[in-house]
């Protein structure tokens, strides 16, 4: 009777990990710890990520696919505008107006060229990081690829 018990509940255990779903990377990225260098995936520690399905739009009347195309127009022109070479990013800053391009906005946002995650400096476990918390945690494994 342990046996049957002990069976039934080890076929329920690999019935539950065939249907279970397959964790899948949330990023890919290097972890850099001094001079050393690992590749490294973030997984989600709350919940599983799944593939999005994608939506396609299609023609109305023949169902053919269609394909979206943004165009920048001047108010005061009404002319096409290139979006790398003729529009610049505005910001209102301190009551000023301030003009980036688009190169200058991306060198302000990310200004090392680096990427992947540093570690600077290890903590007290006493040290209070809530201020920085915004997100679900994530475990990193090291990449096997």
């Amino acid at each position: 009777q342990d046996e049957a018990a002990i069976s039934s509940v080890s076929g329920l255990l690999d019935l539950v990990k065939l249907h279970q779903a397959k964790k899948r990377a949330i990023y890919s990225t290097t972890l850099r710890i001094g001079k050393s260098e690992i590749s490294v995936k973030g997984y989600s520690v709350i919940g599983s990520t799944t593939k999005k399905h994608k939506s396609v739009y299609v023609e109305k009347t023949t169902n053919d696919p269609v394909e979206a195309k943004v165009s920048y127009l001047c108010r005061k022109t009404g002319k096409v505008l290139n979006p790398k070479t003729e529009i610049l990013f505005s910001y209102t800053i301190g009551g000023e107006q301030l003009y980036f391009e688009s190169d200058e906005l991306r060198s302000i946002k990310s200004p090392t060229k680096t990427k992947g995650i540093e570690i600077l400096a290890f903590v007290d476990k006493d040290f209070d990081i809530s201020w920085s918390t915004n997100n679900h945690a994530t475990f990193l494994r090291p990449d096997e690829e």
